[in-house]
């Protein structure tokens, strides 16, 4: 009985970690860049607590200088961890407002879901 406890545990850790315990690794997997990222949040089915513990994790990334390629390798490492996708959507923030402006239907709907903040705030997004 004894050897089951530890495989286990280890088993109810992962599960914890893959359905609550998201932002922190994210935001220590974003920390390198985040010097040059003026936002990024978790949205989707995370943010809204609906998620399953193989759900993908969408992110939205806003930064002038930081480019997709440079995300996905930052956060390559901590989606193999958690064992779970991780789409990050990156705009330069031009980009994000001619998208507000227009109306753009995944943005604005983006926009208007719950937040998990890892840099940055709802302030610095266009209203």
């Amino acid at each position: 009985m004894k050897t089951c406890i530890v495989p286990l545990f280890t088993e109810l850790i992962s599960i914890a970690m893959k359905t609550v315990g998201l932002a922190e690794p994210l935001r220590d997997a974003l920390a390198p860049l985040a010097a040059k990222i003026t936002a990024a949040f978790a949205y989707g089915s995370v943010a809204k607590r609906s998620d399953t513990a193989i759900s993908n994790i969408d992110l939205m990334v806003i930064s002038d200088s930081v480019i997709y390629a440079d995300v996905y390798a930052a956060l390559e490492p901590v989606s193999s961890r958690l064992g779970r996708t991780v789409n990050p959507t990156v705009y330069r923030r031009q980009q994000l407002a001619r998208r507000v402006k227009k109306g753009a239907a995944f943005t604005t709907r983006v926009l208007q879901q719950p937040k998990i903040w890892l840099i940055g705030s709802e302030d610095v997004l266009p209203a």
